[in-house]
């Protein structure tokens, strides 16, 4: 029997850059075998987000499937680590859909605990519910039924769509406290508004759990008509008055590490 507790796949196009962070950072956990890496090669860009990971997902052997960016490094022992936030949740929520380790929660405020190239985020309390996850990191169970939506293409916006998803089913998502250092921002080119018409264009003819769906980048509109758009413009101006709210909480000296995403 396999000792493989979890697998982390990874859309690779730049071989050097996934060598020297995510497989050298995770040396350790696959020596011991608790994990188990997966590098679906994307030389060229040849496939689409979406289809790489799914390609992953069918050959890991593990139920607990990581889906990382190949510029992902992991702390030591962060496989004991998540497993652990995977037991805080099932205490509570067994039948969980997609965790994270930065997201959106419900409310709008950024949850979970990462460093990147914009500063170190820690927003507690964790584990929390949200309503959308980063790409950089995303956690599924195989036996949950979710893959990634082949037909919305691209490179952008994957992870929210399979939140939606796990929400469509009755499952709810979790930003968790097992952050990771991830070495780039997220860009907003062509490419995402393209994906994100795309997106639009989906969960509109379906019923979708969440009228506006606001990621770590934009707020995007996914209901159609005028309730759609109300929602849209009211979901924005609550947006902006938690970021007023937040700007005087950062120049009174709070940062990043300290504020609360259910007191904002």
């Amino acid at each position: 029997m396999s000792k493989t507790r979890v697998s982390i796949v990874t859309c690779v196009n730049d071989n050097d850059k996934y060598e020297s962070c995510a497989r050298e950072s995770l040396a350790e956990s696959c020596q011991n075998e608790s994990a188990e890496l997966i590098a679906v090669d994307n030389t060229g860009n040849l496939l689409s987000a979406p289809r790489a990971l799914n390609d992953g997902l069918k050959r890991a052997r593990a139920n607990i499937v990581v889906c990382c960016h190949q510029d992902v490094i992991f702390p030591p022992n962060w496989v004991e680590n998540l497993l652990e936030q995977i037991t805080v949740i099932e205490q509570t929520q067994k039948n969980w859909g997609v965790l994270g380790t930065f997201g959106v929660a419900e409310n709008g405020m950024f949850a979970g605990h990462i460093i990147d190239v914009h500063g170190h985020f820690w927003c507690e309390p964790l584990p929390a519910e949200v309503q959308s996850l980063d790409e950089h990191c995303l956690i599924m169970r195989k036996d949950s039924g979710l893959n990634f939506d082949e037909n919305l293409g691209g490179f952008h916006l994957y992870g929210a769509d399979l939140c939606l998803e796990a929400l469509s089913k009755g499952m709810s998502n979790f930003a968790i406290d097992a952050p990771v250092k991830h070495l780039s921002g997220g860009k907003v080119d062509a490419d995402f508004f393209e994906t994100a018409d795309r997106l639009y264009k989906k969960w509109k003819q379906l019923n979708t759990p969440l009228p506006v769906i606001q990621t770590t980048c934009k707020m995007i509109r996914l209901q159609s008509g005028l309730k759609g758009l109300i929602s849209y413009r009211i979901a924005r101006i609550k947006r902006k008055r938690r970021r007023k709210k937040v700007k005087k909480l950062l120049q009174a000296g709070y940062d990043y590490t300290t504020l609360r995403h259910d007191s904002i």
